[in-house]
């Protein structure tokens, strides 16, 4: 089962409500969305002006702990692929109901330089 997350600013976050999905096999995922701000950009991405898409692969436990988190696709920098597993797994807010097997997501982080 794959599904789309993407890092979103404070801002963003309280506007939207915990997302619950149901999953093909039975059970829900259900998540907020992980923050992050310009301080948790990478230094070294930012003095290149790095930016892209950091297409990760979660496994999510049913305890909503992040057991796992391998690169799908690349960004091009390895810093922000590096960074964008750091923040799942940091501040991931993810509830499993109803499986008693891990839940594997697909997790696109975009990464863009502020002005």
């Amino acid at each position: 089962m794959w599904w789309a997350l993407l890092l979103l600013t404070q801002a963003q976050v309280e506007e939207r409500p915990r997302v619950t999905v149901a999953l093909a096999d039975g059970g829900t995922l259900s998540f907020v969305p992980v923050t992050a701000g310009d301080e948790d950009y990478p230094p070294a991405a930012k003095r290149v002006d790095a930016e892209g898409v950091s297409d990760l692969e979660l496994t999510i436990e049913t305890d909503g702990t992040v057991s796992a988190c391998r690169l799908y696709a690349t960004s091009g920098n390895p810093d922000l692929d590096r960074k964008s597993c750091e923040l799942y797994r940091e501040r991931a807010a993810f509830r499993v109901s109803g499986r008693t097997r891990p839940v594997v997501v697909r997790a696109p982080v975009k990464w863009v330089l502020q002005e």
